[in-house]
């Protein structure tokens, strides 16, 4: 593999285009961007061959859903859910 200068220079374009894609906020991408490649370096050793380009993406999209995770709150989203229905499945999309 790569050392993580190449791979950023290699991917981070791509990478960018896939967070904006899921996240249409340039500076919430940009800083998602520079999470998926701390998250990459914190892994770097487990890293093994292979595509390096879906690693990095898959990467960029768990950091993209534990941040979607950090800004829900039920309290802001509306009325409690009713008994029986999990509350992640009452979430709204934007």
């Amino acid at each position: 593999m790569k050392d993580l200068k190449a791979l950023f220079e290699t991917h981070a374009g791509q990478v960018l285009a896939f967070l904006l894609h899921l996240q249409e906020d340039r500076e919430q991408a940009d800083e998602l961007l520079i999470e998926t490649f701390v998250q990459v370096q914190a892994q770097w050793e487990s890293f093994e061959g292979g595509n390096e380009r879906r690693c990095v993406l898959r990467v960029a999209h768990g950091v993209y859903l534990k941040s979607r995770m950090r800004t829900f709150s039920p309290e802001a989203e509306g009325p409690a859910p009713e008994a029986g229905v999990p509350a992640i499945l009452e979430f709204r999309l934007l």
